[in-house]
């Protein structure tokens, strides 16, 4: 009750401040589970839309949402399943999602959700850890994550390759920490593209939570991977740049997101041996 208490109140001095935002939702569900635990063994494929009702099923339950323990409480960010054995899951995200912003350390605990019409509080996390992970050091910000025990109908999403014209409808899934709900997707356009450049830019309202997010075109392929937003860095800010107010230090809201062509991930996920 206390920490909600103060996360409310750091909020009502900057709304934007992404990570008491943060906090806040998991202190909430924390105090929730104390009194009514979520009920055990719940197959949350029976609380998903028909496809005719949500077209974008597929892309919804292949879409994760992050939760990771870092130094200063929460960061939630989404990764997107590339691969699958049996039961086993291997999900790409970007490597600040599941890092501290001060350490630069990678988590020690990590926790994914699936996708699913249950409340919060009902919805099951699986335990997730990090089987690949670029170093601080350098510019490519990418992890990979293995998860086991996931339903059968959370399949890899297919990449698409090759060079995408301007102005092409693309749509982005995440989790924005100024939306109370996750999985909000939002609609948008590669606005340039260059295949020297390993970021493409894109115009669609992103946010913190976003970060790891799938870029898919019409079809539901992967066409990129949200990494950042335009002039404003990594969602997870770096401590070494001077920050004089909160907001300073947390906005991370823009109308120019950048992502990471697929030609990148997919030759860096050889790199670590993985064939997709």
């Amino acid at each position: 009750e206390e920490a909600i208490s103060n996360y409310n109140k750091a909020l009502a001095i900057d709304p934007n401040y992404a990570t008491a935002q943060n906090n806040l939702k998991e202190a909430e569900r924390l105090l929730a589970l104390k009194t009514t635990p979520p009920p055990l063994n719940l197959d949350d494929r029976k609380y998903l839309p028909s496809i005719n009702d949500e077209p974008l099923l597929p892309s919804l339950r292949s879409t994760l949402r992050i939760i990771a323990t870092v130094s200063e409480g929460t960061n939630i960010g989404a990764g997107w399943v590339m691969k699958r054995e049996g039961n086993i899951v291997w999900i790409v995200t970007c490597r600040h999602v599941v890092s501290d912003r001060r350490t630069k350390q990678p988590s020690q605990k990590i926790e994914i959700e699936l996708y699913s019409e249950l409340s919060d509080n009902d919805r099951r996390r699986y335990s997730a850890t990090i089987e690949k992970i670029t170093s601080p050091a350098e510019n490519l910000d990418i992890a990979v994550l293995k998860v086991s025990g996931i339903p059968s109908d959370v399949q890899p999403l297919t990449l698409k390759l090759g060079r995408l014209p301007r102005n092409i409808p693309i749509k982005v899934i995440g989790h924005p920490f100024n939306v109370p709900q996750p999985w909000t997707v939002v609609s948008g356009e590669v606005i340039n593209y260059n295949n020297q450049n390993p970021e493409m830019s894109i115009d669609a309202t992103v946010s913190a939570g976003n970060s790891g997010g799938p870029v898919i075109n019409d079809k539901g392929e992967i066409i990129g991977m949200m990494v950042s937003i335009y002039n404003r860095g990594d969602v997870a800010v770096d401590p070494n740049v001077a920050t004089p107010a909160i907001s300073d230090n947390t906005a991370a809201t823009g109308g120019v997101g950048l992502a990471y062509r697929t030609e990148v991930i997919l030759q860096q996920l050889k790199a670590w041996g993985y064939e997709l």
